[in-house]
């Protein structure tokens, strides 16, 4: 099943309560074909991401809390962060979850559009 890119970044800012940027999605790709972003590239784009309230920039900041820009809560620690993402993807892609994997590669196996 194709799914499209646009769809999955409204989810996962919207489930992770942040905002993404093109600069962020770019440096966790960066030196990979598109075909071979894997489903842990899009999870280190969330662990750099910025506060979806106000975009403060969460980099440097614990796992887990509230945005110090407006206090927005938000979780990037890894096991909660791999379970979301992973969430996300299944639902978008209609893949079962239990088969993807950090490893998984977006559009050679999940379709991505």
């Amino acid at each position: 099943m194709n799914f499209d890119f646009a769809e999955l970044l409204l989810r996962i800012e919207s489930r992770f309560g942040l905002r993404l940027r093109a600069a962020d999605l770019a440096a966790v790709a960066a030196g990979r074909q598109p075909q071979d972003i894997r489903a842990a590239d899009l999870l280190e784009a969330v662990r750099t991401g910025r506060c979806r309230a106000c975009g403060e920039d969460l980099c440097g900041r614990p796992l887990s809390g509230t945005c110090p820009g407006c206090g927005t809560a938000y979780d990037q620690s890894d096991e909660a962060s791999w379970r979301q993402m992973r969430e996300i993807l299944a639902e978008v892609s209609g893949a079962p979850a239990e088969q993807i994997t950090p490893q998984t590669l977006l559009i050679r196996e999940l379709g991505l559009t």
